[in-house]
């Protein structure tokens, strides 16, 4: 009989301590999961770094420059990289050039524009700087050698401009207008005689304030 009744308290205990394992490994898991502020901090802060991503956003499109550094026009391909809706990066790859001003003939080459838009919605504030070189292709070409030396057109231009304005929207997402003021450094390529009636190649710097207007058409 003894035997017995000591069989049953064995199983008691044995049930018993399960039990209390049981709810112990529950209780852990909870804890674990809820109420762990390390976890919960991996979690938001994941969540906010997949969420900024989403915001970046990359963009292409064309630009046509009425006047601008220097008062040389320009068309050109840009991207524009959205970092978040208070700042965006923009570069333009440009090709500027003029007619008939400085001096007589036309100009063209290479220009790039780095700017960056922000502040605001509509219209937004925009800062940037701009470079470009032009060649006078009639002067490169011989064209103006009959000409006296003080009235050629420059052979080349090189300037650097500090641009400030601001990007208003049109059509969302399509078109946009820019107006700047522009201060540019001019390098003229010229030029003169010596004493002698040698002609000579002399470089001129100007500063020189310009304005103009830019439109964006995003593809």
């Amino acid at each position: 009989m003894k035997s017995v009744q000591s069989i049953f308290l064995l199983v008691g205990v044995v049930s018993l301590g399960a039990r209390a394992q049981q709810n112990d490994g529950r209780g852990l898991g909870v804890d674990s999961v809820t109420r762990d502020p390390t976890w919960n901090s991996i979690t938001q802060s994941t969540t906010d770094s997949t969420s900024s991503k989403r915001n970046r956003q990359l963009y292409h499109g064309l630009s046509v420059e009425l006047l601008g550094p220097a008062f040389m026009s320009s068309v050109g391909y840009n991207l524009e990289y959205e970092i978040n809706q208070r700042l965006l990066l923009q570069f333009d790859f440009r090709a500027a050039g003029h007619v008939g001003y400085f001096t007589r003939g036309w100009s063209i080459g290479p220009s790039l524009n780095q700017s960056v838009v922000l502040f605001g919605k509509n219209p937004k504030l925009k800062l940037g700087l701009s470079e470009g070189i032009v060649f006078n292709m009639p002067s490169i070409n011989g064209r103006f050698n009959s000409w006296v030396p003080w009235d050629r057109p420059p052979r080349m231009m090189y300037y650097f401009s500090a641009n400030i304005g601001c990007e208003i929207t049109v059509v969302k997402g399509l078109f946009y207008i820019t107006p700047e003021v522009n201060f540019s450094l001019l390098n003229k390529m010229g030029y003169t005689v010596d004493d002698n009636m040698n002609i000579i190649e002399i470089t001129r710097l100007h500063f020189l304030p310009s304005c103009g207007i830019d439109f964006k058409f995003r593809l």
